[in-house]
C-alpha cells in the first residue's frame, strides 16, 4: 500500500469517527450553541478590557492635568466588562459541562449496547480491564477533548479576528509584522500536535494494559495466593505502572 493510499484511509477513518461523534452531540446542539455564544461574549469583553485600560492611562496626562470625568467613565466601562466577562465565562463553562455529561452518557449507553451484541470471542480475546477503560476513561477523554477542542478552535479563530481588527485600527504596521510571523507559529503548533498525538496514543495503550492486568490479577487473587505468586505479580504490576508513568 502506497503512502498516499495510507493517508487517504486514515483521513477517511477520521472523517467517519468525527461524523459518529457529531451524531451523539447533535441531540444537544442547543446546549453546545449556548456554550459557544457565552464563551465568545466572555472572550470579546475580556479582550476589550486592555483597550479601555490603555485609554484610561491616556487620561493621566501629567501632574495636575488629569481628565477625571473621562477616566471615571472608562473605569466604569472596565468594571462592567470585567463583571460581564466573568458571568458569561461561568455560563459557557456551565453549559459545556452539561453537554460533556450528556454526550458521555450517550456514548457509554451506545458502547454498552454494542458490547451486548459482540461475539463472545471478542470478550475472551480482549483484556476486561481494557474494555472497562474504553467505556469509562476513553469516553471521558473523548468527550472532554473533542468538545473542548472544537470550542477552543471556534474561540481561537474569533480571538484572532478580533485581535487583528484592533491591531489594524491601532497600528497597521505592527499588525502586518504579526501576520508575517504567524505561519512560523502555525508550523510549530502542527509539529507539537503530531508529537503529542503519538505520545497520547502510547499513553492510552499503557493505561489499557495496566487496567487489564490489574483487573485480571484481582479476579484471580485466590489462585495467585494458592501458588504463592504474589511477589512476581507485584513486580510485573510495578513495571507496567512505571511504563504508564513515563507518559504522565
Amino acid at each position: 500500500m502506497s503512502r498516499n493510499q495510507n493517508k487517504s484511509i486514515i483521513k477517511q477513518n477520521y472523517q467517519n469517527i468525527l461524523s459518529k461523534l457529531l451524531m451523539y452531540v447533535k441531540p444537544h446542539k442547543r446546549v453546545f450553541f449556548l456554550s459557544v455564544v457565552f464563551d465568545l461574549l466572555a472572550t470579546l469583553f475580556n479582550m476589550l478590557i486592555p483597550l479601555f485600560s490603555g485609554l484610561s492611562i491616556d487620561c493621566l496626562i501629567g501632574v495636575g492635568n488629569v481628565d477625571f470625568s473621562l477616566l471615571i467613565r472608562y473605569l466604569i466601562v472596565i468594571g462592567i466588562l470585567t463583571v460581564s466577562s466573568c458571568i458569561f465565562d461561568w455560563l459557557g463553562s456551565y453549559f459545556m459541562n452539561i453537554l460533556t455529561y450528556k454526550t458521555g452518557q450517550s456514548l457509554r449507553n451506545g458502547l454498552y449496547k454494542k458490547l451486548n451484541n459482540v461475539p463472545i470471542k471478542y470478550i475472551d480475546n480482549n483484556p476486561h480491564g481494557d474494555i472497562m477503560n474504553t467505556m469509562i476513561t476513553d469516553v471521558e477523554n473523548i468527550t472532554d477533548g473533542f468538545l473542548a477542542g472544537f470550542k477552543s478552535i471556534v474561540i481561537g479563530i474569533f480571538q484572532i479576528v478580533i485581535v487583528m481588527i484592533i491591531m489594524f485600527i491601532l497600528n497597521w504596521i505592527m499588525a502586518l509584522i504579526v501576520i508575517c510571523v504567524a505561519p512560523l507559529s502555525l508550523y510549530l503548533a502542527i509539529k507539537i500536535t503530531k508529537k503529542s498525538k503519538k505520545l497520547y496514543r502510547e499513553r492510552v495503550e499503557a493505561q489499557g494494559a495496566l487496567s487489564g492486568y490489574a483487573e485480571e490479577m484481582i479476579l484471580n487473587m485466590k489462585i495467585i495466593k494458592a501458588f504463592n505468586n504474589e511477589e512476581p505479580t507485584v513486580k510485573k504490576f510495578d513495571t507496567t505502572n512505571k511504563e504508564l508513568g513515563v507518559y504522565s
